[in-house]
């Protein structure tokens, strides 16, 4: 499995929009800037991860362009390198309260746009940390993953992102999936209204 991680920062300024490929290795050099430091920290992660993964590989991205075409280099990243399934951060994080608070507008206009121009499966991460966890042990934790299967090439994205999850022991999946009943009727649609494809996925308000 290949994995394109892309670091997306706004453009400012006069600067010109860029694509910039990132080597995995550490350089050791200490970072210029801000916006390199935390793609340093991003890097490192992943880096991690692909080392202690099998069959994983990582290529770390950063992408610098206004939010209004930020979308454009994410589906055009996704089309050029044939991506099965984009995975975009939710706009809202979690507060203290178990709430959810939007922290930039800007970032549900992305996600929007992604949704609404992707040649293929987008997932909305909603990170809600692991409180939800259950021990199992001193040094092992159970998480509960559920997927609902409607059937569709999204939901097939889904179900097989959750049964590459399922291989880990700390994953226990549940899959339900839903079978339309015989008296079951397909849904007209309106004069003039759209008719979803693999687009009609949409965004948690």
């Amino acid at each position: 499995m290949c994995v394109y991680v892309v670091h997306l920062v706004e453009l400012t300024g006069r600067a010109s929009a860029m694509l910039i490929v990132h080597n995995t290795r550490k350089s050791g050099h200490p970072a210029l800037n801000r916006t390199q430091a935390q793609s340093d920290h991003i890097i490192n992660a992943f880096e991690n991860y692909e080392q202690n993964a099998i069959g994983v590989s990582v290529q770390p991205l950063t992408a610098i362009s206004p939010y209004s075409t930020m979308h454009v280099d994410i589906c055009s990243l996704a089309e050029d390198k044939r991506v099965a399934l984009i995975i975009l951060p939710f706009h809202k994080q979690q507060t203290v309260d178990g709430g959810m608070e939007a922290t930039n507008p800007a970032f549900r206009m992305v996600n929007q746009n992604v949704l609404a121009s992707a040649p293929c499966t987008v997932g909305i991460l909603v990170d809600r940390g692991l409180s939800g966890s259950t021990r199992l042990s001193s040094n092992q934790a159970t998480h509960h993953v559920a997927v609902l299967y409607f059937g569709g090439p999204d939901d097939r994205e889904a179900l097989s992102y959750a049964w590459r999850m399922s291989g880990h022991p700390a994953i226990n999946l549940t899959v339900m999936r839903f079978i339309p009943g015989e008296d079951a009727k397909a849904l007209e649609n309106p004069a003039g209204a759209h008719c979803g494809n693999r687009k009609s996925k949409g965004e948690a308000a």
